[in-house]
Parts: structure tokens; sequence; C-alpha cells
């Protein structure tokens, strides 16, 4: 998520269209542009290529700084087992199940700041399996007060059959059903099924 599709979806859209448009925004300028100097070119051939360069070059330009990546629009998400530590939790709740040192968990958590940040009502709470306490530090620190970070109660467990060893791992739990993803799953798709879930439950209220 970069400034420009927080921005998108500041506007009311879905994780998903803000992930998309900056990709079709960008091009488009690209050709505006052309359009506004095509008539000065004389030449067919170099109004061509101009054209072929400001929009093919908008486009490169912007995916040069935000590539896409196989999970980037994925919605991946898999009926989890759950232990008694995670049936005990009030839902909706997104628990993240992470370990220490794991570079990708630290990456998510500056991810789901933002995501906090644009949804105050999701309840998010980072799980790090282990035993020492001390490893969490890393994760509070990073996280600061958007949302807590605690230590697994059942650290094998939550490991081993909730996140089949990948990390981190994003369970949604919601009243009637829980579900998880992967790291490279968890995608534009899964932030909006994320929030389509707290959105209802607060209709409900």
């Amino acid at each position: 998520m970069n400034a420009f599709e927080n921005l998108l979806h500041g506007f009311g859209l879905s994780w998903t269209l803000s992930k998309l448009i900056p990709y079709i925004f960008f091009p488009l300028i690209g050709f505006f542009v052309w359009a506004i100097f095509r008539k000065r070119i004389a030449r067919r051939w170099v109004g061509f290529s101009l054209l072929l360069i400001l929009v093919f070059g908008s486009f490169f330009a912007y995916f040069s700084v935000n590539p896409i990546f196989e999970g980037d629009f994925s919605n991946n998400s898999t009926i989890t087992t759950l232990i008694p530590e995670l049936e005990s939790k009030d839902r909706p709740a997104l628990v993240i199940v992470t370990i220490p040192d794991c570079p990708f968990c630290m990456e998510s958590i500056l991810r789901m700041k933002e995501f906090k940040k644009q949804n105050p009502n999701v309840s998010i709470e980072y799980r790090v399996c282990t035993s020492k306490k001390e490893l969490l530090k890393p994760y509070q620190e990073a996280a600061g007060d958007a949302f807590p970070i605690v230590m697994a109660k059942d650290k094998d467990a939550l490991a081993n059959d909730v996140a089949d060893g990948a990390f981190p791992t994003f369970v949604l739990l919601e009243k009637d059903k829980s579900v998880k993803w992967s790291n490279d799953n968890f995608g534009a798709g899964a932030l909006d099924e994320v929030e389509r879930a707290f959105e209802e439950t607060s209709e409900k209220k």
C-alpha cells in the first residue's frame, strides 16, 4: 500500500480498485500529455513514437517503483483449524500469527498499521509464537499503539496447526466461520474481505 493507493481508498474505493487504478491512471496521463503536444509534431512517426514513450514510459515508471507481485490482488483464503486460544477471542477479529525475527512478519506490521489507520473499527492482534517475552520487543516497537503484540499461549499449536509453518499467517475470526491467508495470498482482495466482515458486524449492531 503506497500513498496514492491509500488516497484512492480514502475516497471510498475498494483496496482492489485502489491497487489497480494507478496502473491505468499513469498511462492515461501519458496519453493526455501526448494529446496536448501531438498537433505540434509534423511527422506522424515521431508523434506515434512519442505516444508509445509517454504511455508505456508512464506505466513502467510507476511499475518500477510499485511492481506487481503474485499475491497483490489475491484472496485465496482457506478454512482454518482453530485452537482454544483463538476460539475464545471476541469476534470478528484479525489475528496475525508470527515468529520472532521474521522479516516478512515485520514488513506486514507497516502494512497493517496503515490498514488500521484507514479502518479503526477493525480489531487486529499479533500473536508471536515464542516462549521468550523479550523477543516481542521489535514487533512492539514497530507497532507502537496501533494494535497489541502478544505472546502465543500455545506456540506449537498456533505455529503448526493454524499457520502450517508459514509466517505471517492472517486469521480472520468471524461469527460463523474462520479463514486464513498465507502472506503471499493476503492481497488487496483479502483486505476487502476483512473490511466487509467488520462493516457487516457494525451494520447489525
